[in-house]
């Protein structure tokens, strides 16, 4: 299964933040939309993503939570996220997500960025997958075909 396929069955909008926002505006981002991970762009350019670990790792460094950080400062800038192509499929990306102990995982087409996959979607799509497979197992047992 090719990771553009998931966009197609469940397209819904990458939520994205400016990065001189502040950490007090992605929480109530990340808070909202119930995500765990905001793309940040500047303009139509993707310069970083955003996540709660991010934030955290920020609380822990700083000792504290200051709501007027910039998300620029804690972000994770695009030159070291860890990123998937369209051409990937859903094995890879697993893979991708593992190696590299991330939970989401930006896909891009060429510099344009299609979609977020987080690890909840890709368990989905595996699960579904398994659900497909075994109804035809069961279907090609019991003569259906």
């Amino acid at each position: 299964m090719k990771i553009t396929s998931m966009f197609k069955d469940n397209p819904r909008p990458v939520i994205t933040i400016n990065p001189n926002a502040t950490a007090k505006d992605a929480l109530k981002l990340l808070n909202e939309y119930r995500i765990g991970a905001l793309m940040v762009v500047r303009g139509s350019d993707v310069v970083g993503i955003m996540t709660e670990r991010d934030i955290l790792k920020n609380i822990h460094k700083m000792q504290c939570f200051k709501e007027d950080t910039l998300v620029e400062e804690i972000m994770t800038p695009k030159g070291t996220f860890v990123q998937g192509k369209a051409s990937n499929d859903l094995q890879a990306v697993m893979q991708i997500m593992t190696d590299k102990k991330v939970r989401h995982l930006p896909i891009f087409d060429g510099d344009e960025m299609i979609g977020l996959v987080s690890i909840g979607d890709v368990i989905k799509a595996l699960l579904d997958a398994a659900k497909d497979e075994n109804q035809l197992l069961k279907e090609y047992i019991s003569g259906a075909y």
